[in-house]
């Protein structure tokens, strides 16, 4: 039964028939006895994970080095000899190595669990006909979910009824906009993102409610897929332990081999072989450098105060050295070089422009359309130390309202709603009627501009007052969009009653009072970010110069952990950063991954080997510290050990660096003519997933730059 929903994709099949395959009822649900049953034979709802390594492991781990080994060889022919004081500095160097590893690691991991804080998250289902709350790890497949704004969703389910369901899934596909939810059978070819009839595990309802089906528990979910494909990813070697472990290799054979000549040329004097057996040895023992590893260990454990002290958290200490060297940086945009909130950036009304700073006093009509934003809203605006909640869009409008001055709770205790016609996908708008202070029905409405346009007649002017609807409305709207912006238009009405919509319908006879544009805005510090990292030889193109760009669409899990495979054949140093599960698998390819702290998932921290405590990886001062460590770490190199090799070695990774491309991903509307689009796909030999909408933004022009796709909306 099972088996076949499997073989047969859930997204794919019909309520009715998805139903019916497993076994269950979509009013009343499983009964008790059989979601018993079929946790026994299933296994709970839970992610398998690895077991944490003990202290003792850890400690073990530190000497896994190949400087170290012939550190501890040394020691050890040194001790056979009887030089007691020199066995004994070079085992105090070496467990003082071990020691500050183990230290920065546990105080990482620390830091880590403090930053998690273990939340257990429940469920609604209805189990034999009753709706009861149970503990995630409980569902079985087969149950009846409800879901409801504010629901975290914690197994991959199939809708069976949704009423203006929306679903922010960007932690798994990293799409920024909440998706609008519908049942129905879909296409098998459907892409995981354009999947509208399912609910994913690690996904959040942000608007409306459902009900679904469970189809997939633990490691059969979409998450469960992607940290499977994390666990088979291996964690490749930091260029600095490579950069060690090469140099170790050249130091003992050249040891070995003058401490041979040596020897043969004392026994050809006429020397006898135990003397020049120990002459040999001491020279050998002599020459090992066994100041290095606790010279290079203080020194990343420096790095690493001074990273923690800026908010970023290094899990692994020679992570730390490897930003330094990085010659291609990923980063995902959303949450990373954004502030992953919608912001309301440009406000039309009564024929002006304002470009949204806040605080700015308000003629009527600007007033009147951000008045619409706070009434004609579902969201709930923030309270203490409680942050907006809701649909990103409708926040939005709540904050522009109260930077302007506005007092989004008084505007709504003074106009009380009695009625609402709510958003729907198929009309593309909202409308409410509110009742004023002196008795009067105001009412407002919101809502694609091409939708709210077809039924005004008039427009306000600055001052408030209305005059005929002008020609050239359309083609404001367009303008913003053409921007890159999220349009909204507003608009107002005078109903005739309370019970405004009895058809459902939306009035006509509008007067449009303006439009909001938004986005989702850099960090201020994105733009310093870039300019450090050119600083550093690394080659970035700037947003103004977008013809000349490459675009990266839709980049799934599996596609992102390709592209950072293929960038590390070419011999590019790879840093990526990201916040999401779709990341997890690049984080833990990439040699050095970086994860957001705060709104990051605890996938795609346990995969990265540094932690951002502020989400913020446009900080120059972090940036600064990566550079500096590396260049400290490399002067110790070259000042312990006198080796022409390594320093050519160190010139040539500069000048890779020099050369080198960062590789900025994020949303942005895009646009490329198709013949464009078909060439960019086949140079890069199928790596993108060629969609509409653009995800992933721009890579700068250089000898490690790659062909990436974008196809005109």
């Amino acid at each position: 039964m099972i088996d076949t929903v499997v073989r047969t994709p859930a997204y794919a099949l019909g309520t009715a028939e998805a139903v019916t395959l497993l076994g269950t009822d979509g009013k009343a649900g499983l009964t008790r006895a059989e979601a018993t049953a079929r946790n026994v034979h299933n296994g709970l709802n839970v992610l398998p994970t690895g077991r944490p390594t003990s202290a003792l492991g850890r400690f073990f781990r530190q000497f896994k080095d190949p400087l170290v080994y012939v550190l501890l060889a040394s020691a050890a022919v040194t001790l056979s000899l009887g030089q007691l004081v020199d066995s004994s500095v070079i085992f105090a160097v070496v467990l003082l190595n071990a020691v500050v590893g183990l230290l920065q690691e546990s105080r990482a991991e620390h830091a880590l669990a403090a930053l998690a804080g273990m939340v257990a998250t429940e469920v609604r289902v209805v189990r034999d006909g009753v709706p009861v709350r149970l503990r995630a790890e409980e569902l079985a497949v087969g149950d009846l979910v409800l879901l409801r704004a504010g629901d975290k969703v914690a197994a991959d389910s199939l809708l069976l009824s949704a009423q203006e369901l929306q679903i922010d899934e960007s932690a798994l596909t990293g799409e920024a906009a909440p998706v609008t939810k519908v049942p129905g059978a879909l296409p098998r070819a459907t892409a995981l993102a354009d999947r509208r009839n399912t609910a994913h595990a690690g996904t959040v309802v942000t608007r409306g409610e459902g009900t679904a089906v469970v189809v997939a528990i633990g490691a059969a979910t979409e998450l469960g897929l992607i940290n499977q494909l994390m666990t088979a990813t291996g964690v490749p070697v930091t260029p600095l332990t490579r950069k060690l472990a090469g140099f170790s290799r050249r130091l003992s054979v050249g040891i070995v081999a003058l401490a041979g000549v040596l020897f043969g040329i004392g026994l050809l004097r006429g020397y006898r072989a135990g003397e020049m057996f120990t002459a040999a040895v001491t020279m050998a023992v002599g020459a090992i450098p066994e100041g290095l590893p606790a010279a290079v260990s203080i020194v990343l454990a420096i790095g690493v105060v001074r990273m923690a002290r800026r908010g970023a958290i290094v899990r692994r200490l020679p992570s730390v050295e490897t930003l330094g060297s990085t010659t291609v940086v990923c980063t995902d945009k959303t949450g990373t070089l954004t502030t992953n909130r919608m912001t309301v950036t440009t406000v039309v009304a009564g024929g002006r422009t304002h470009e949204w700073t806040g605080g700015d006093p308000l003629p009527p009509a600007l007033r009147e359309c951000l008045l619409i934003g706070v009434l004609c809203n579902e969201a709930q605006p923030a309270g203490g130390t409680t942050a907006a909640t809701g649909d990103p869009t409708e926040t939005a409008l709540l904050t522009a309202a109260g930077e302007a001055g506005l007092d989004v709770g008084a505007e709504r205790s003074a106009r009380p709603r009695v009625d609402v016609l709510p958003f729907e996908s198929g009309r593309n708008l909202m409308a409410t009627v509110h009742r004023t202070a002196d008795g009067r029905l105001a009412g407002y409405l919101k809502g694609a501009p091409e939708k709210v346009l077809a039924l005004c007649h008039d427009q306000l002017r600055e001052d408030g007052t209305a005059e005929p609807l002008a020609a050239g409305q359309r083609e404001t709207a367009e303008a913003l969009a053409r921007r890159g912006l999220r349009v909204l238009a507003f608009a107002t009405f005078t109903p005739a009653r309370e019970a405004a919509f009895p058809a459902g319908t939306p009035p006509d006879g509008l007067t449009l009072v303006g439009f909001q544009a938004m986005h989702d805005p850099p960090r201020p510090a994105a733009v310093a970010a870039v300019a450090a990292c050119r600083g550093a030889g690394i080659a970035v193109t700037a947003d103004d110069a977008l013809a000349g760009v490459d675009v990266f669409a839709r980049v799934s899990p599996e596609q992102k952990l390709r592209l950072v495979t293929l960038l590390q054949e070419r011999g590019n140093v790879v840093a990526m950063t990201g916040d999401g599960v779709n990341d997890a698998p690049a984080l833990r390819k990439a040699d050095i991954g970086v994860a957001m702290g705060r709104s990051g998932t605890e996938v795609a921290k346990e995969a990265a080997d540094m932690v951002l405590a502020n989400d913020d990886f446009a900080r120059r001062d972090v940036l600064r510290t990566f550079l500096r460590t590396d260049d400290d770490v490399q002067s110790d190199v070259d000042h312990t050990v006198f080796d022409e090799a390594l320093h050519a070695n160190r010139n040539n990774v500069r000048a890779s660096v020099e050369h080198g491309v960062v590789l900025l991903t994020g949303r942005l509307e895009y646009e490329a003519d198709v013949a464009t689009a078909e060439r960019m796909t086949r140079a890069v030999a199928g790596v993108v997933d060629v969609r509409n909408r653009m995800d992933f933004v721009w890579t700068g022009q250089g000898a490690h730059s790659t062909a990436t796709t974008s196809q005109p909306r």
